[in-house]
């Protein structure tokens, strides 16, 4: 059974990687009849538009990540139908130069990373907004919902780290758990552009 392969290569160029890989796969079935190239066209098209939602919609992967697809598919009465079953998708996400300068200046300089907690107030609807602070210095917002046992917390974190609505079940004060668990909380954060952080961040203080 033939096999797409895209190979490691940048978001930015996937959808391009793939339909040139698809039609020099099958463009000896295209000479001789087997395949229109319309149909390739098509096929290449209803992938990349299913990854995109998942790298860009979903995964919230930026254009500087890399990625890595293979995937099965089959000819039939010349259409090609992908195996979505045996899809193999790898996702490798690109660091910026100016956090990997950071952190590698505060290693150097023997510096240590502190990183805390701190209630701010309590919104109109009863959310708990707290500031994540890294070595006494603000670096984001939480917001937390209680609900019976459980909270769900939300947040923005710079340079570039959003939250998406984590819930977990705490026994103790709030507070308290998001200190003992901070380091967890923030690595659960995905990527996303400066500019969406910020506006998290904005929304938060808002409430």
């Amino acid at each position: 059974m033939p096999v797409l392969k895209s190979g490691a290569v940048i978001l930015g160029a996937y959808a391009t990687k793939i339909r040139k890989t698809l039609f020099a796969q099958l463009k000896d079935k295209v000479k001789v009849g087997e395949i229109p190239s319309q149909e390739i066209a098509r096929a290449a098209g209803e992938l990349n538009k299913t990854l995109y939602i998942l790298f860009v919609e979903r995964l919230r992967l930026e254009k500087g990540d890399v990625v890595r697809v293979s995937v099965e598919y089959d000819i039939e009465d010349q259409k090609i139908k992908w195996k979505w079953d045996t899809i193999k998708i790898e996702c490798f996400k690109r660091i910026s130069e100016d956090e990997i300068r950071k952190n590698l200046s505060e290693i150097l300089s023997g510096k240590e990373i502190k990183r805390s907690v701190r209630k701010l107030r309590e919104s109109k609807i009863g959310d708990l907004i707290f500031e994540v602070l890294e070595n006494g210095k603000q670096i984001g917002l939480l917001v937390v919902t209680p609900l019976n046992g459980e909270i769900v917390i939300r947040g923005g974190i710079r340079p570039n780290a959003i939250i998406s609505k984590i819930r977990v079940k705490i026994e103790g004060s709030i507070e308290e758990y998001l200190s003992n668990s901070l380091d967890k909380i923030l690595e659960s954060g995905k990527q996303a552009e400066k500019e969406e952080v910020e506006r998290v961040i904005t929304e938060i203080s808002s409430l």
